[in-house]
């Protein structure tokens, strides 16, 4: 069942508690994405009340285990994800991928960590503002799965040839993009919603409106619908959703006050650069630690504990449990 459960149980049951800080998606460097809500890109007003409500109750406002309020995709701003993302062509640089190599949003406290690593004073820019430029083939990929093939024209003519081969598309081989599943789906929620409840999806109660996502015949686009929403909460705030409680300033790290929604909740520090919570020096060929944030001991590897023998006697039996649940 994919709704009428806490946000928490939705992490558990579907994996998304591992965060992944380098999704698609597209975005307005020049305006940045720590900033207030931007101008709607795609959607017009009323199918962007639409998109918000409907992944606010996929990921849903949550309570912690200390009772304070943990924020879904609706303060997190997931709605700006996914028309930042259907938006990405109107750009001459589309930010599909995030450059980087450095957010600048997790400064090293500490300068002499590594010999050979000048770490980040948390004052130089953020890398990942900056569209990677696509290849050719990326290009052509990405506007198909956006736009669909029928807009690509003669560009798109072996991904038509590959389509009729596998039966998919329409008589030509096109197939319709990400901009018409969303304006196609837009409709349907809120004819499903009238045609149950009498009022627009916008309209109604957080219970009905999960009645019809659940319901709704149109499963195809809750399910695009639904991994969108994962991506925009859990990926690097520049892309437009999993933003921080104040978008008035830039989002900050583990260390800053304004932490990105999704990465808070889930306790993911953020795009600690440049190689996660531990520094390769390439001088000493050795690993450096934070020793603010030790995730992990230096060199791991090299100091392994052996598993225990009951533990290595049930590992046939939990290898063998896990190929059964395949």
């Amino acid at each position: 069942m994919r709704f009428g459960f806490t946000r928490r149980e939705f992490l558990r049951l579907t994996g998304a508690g591992i965060a992944v800080a380098s999704f698609p998606a597209c975005n307005d460097p020049s305006r940045g994405s720590s900033t207030a809500a931007a101008s709607v890109r795609f959607f017009s007003p009323s199918e962007y009340d639409v998109i918000d409500a409907a992944v606010s109750r996929l990921i849903p406002d949550d309570t912690n285990f200390d009772g304070s309020p943990s924020p879904g995709a609706g303060p997190a701003r997931v709605v700006d994800y996914i028309d930042r993302l259907l938006a990405a062509f109107a750009d001459d640089m589309p930010f599909i991928f995030a450059g980087g190599p450095a957010s600048d949003r997790n400064p090293i406290p500490d300068p002499a960590l590594c010999s050979a690593i000048v770490p980040s004073n948390g004052l130089g820019p953020n890398d990942f503002q900056t569209p990677v430029a696509l290849s050719r083939r990326q290009e052509i990929s990405w506007r198909a799965r956006i736009l669909g093939t029928a807009a690509l024209g003669a560009e798109a003519a072996f991904l038509r040839a590959n389509n009729k081969v596998l039966g998919q598309g329409d008589a030509n081989g096109d197939v319709a993009g990400l901009q018409d599943a969303y304006r196609q789906g837009v409709k349907d929620l809120n004819d499903f919603a009238n045609q149950l409840f009498g009022q627009d999806f916008v309209a109604l109660a957080g219970p009905e409106q999960d009645l019809v996502l659940q319901l709704n015949p149109n499963q195809g686009f809750i399910d695009t619908l639904f991994a969108n929403a994962v991506e925009g909460m859990y990926a690097n705030p520049e892309y437009g959703g999993n933003q921080p409680p104040d978008r008035t300033r830039p989002a900050t790290g583990a260390d800053g006050d304004n932490r990105p929604l999704g990465w808070n909740y889930i306790g993911f520090e953020g795009d600690r650069q440049p190689l996660g919570y531990t520094i390769f020096d390439p001088a000493t060929e050795s690993y450096c630690e934070i020793a603010a944030h030790p995730m992990s001991k230096p060199n791991p590897g090299s100091d392994l504990a052996p598993l225990d023998a009951q533990t290595m006697a049930a590992l046939p039996e939990i290898v063998a449990s896990l190929r059964r649940r395949r």
